[in-house]
């Protein structure tokens, strides 16, 4: 049985692929997930609000057995209310919706702790009522207020 250069470097190149698809992907099915749900007494019982004084002044959610800073999105659920907010290092980071009773429901941005960005007010059928634009937890003023 003869091999040719070209046949030994295919296989060679084959051999390597499958060493990297092995040991190259980073499949973790253990890996925690730090998104949280549950109810409004649920939370209450798994973090608390710490004053961050080094932030701003914004307060720091911090999970209530290991005191660290949360990391995640957080949805609580009430009788008839919804709140879906996502946190970085504590801070509100990104999207906050919160629904009410009769359907309707608020759209906030938030970095680093303050508001920022829209914050959109939707009725219960889902068309704007009204808009506010914020940077860096103060309200903008635009010629439409």
């Amino acid at each position: 049985m003869t091999f040719s250069v070209e046949r030994f470097l295919f296989m060679r190149h084959i051999i390597l692929f499958c060493f990297l698809l092995q040991f190259g992907c980073d499949y973790s099915p253990n890996e925690k997930s730090n998104d949280w749900n549950g109810t409004k007494e649920e939370f209450l019982d798994s973090f608390k609000l710490v004053d961050g004084q080094e932030s701003n002044n914004s307060l720091l959610l911090v999970e209530q057995n290991s005191g660290e800073p949360f990391t995640g999105e957080v949805s609580r659920s009430e009788a008839d209310r919804i709140t879906r907010q996502t946190f970085s290092g504590g801070l509100l980071n990104g999207k906050s919706i919160k629904t009410s009773p009769d359907g309707s429901w608020v759209e906030a941005n938030y970095l680093n702790g303050q508001l920022h960005g829209e914050m959109t007010f939707y009725n219960s059928e889902g068309k704007v009522r009204s808009v506010m634009i914020y940077k860096e937890g103060k309200r903008v003023i635009t010629n439409a207020d």
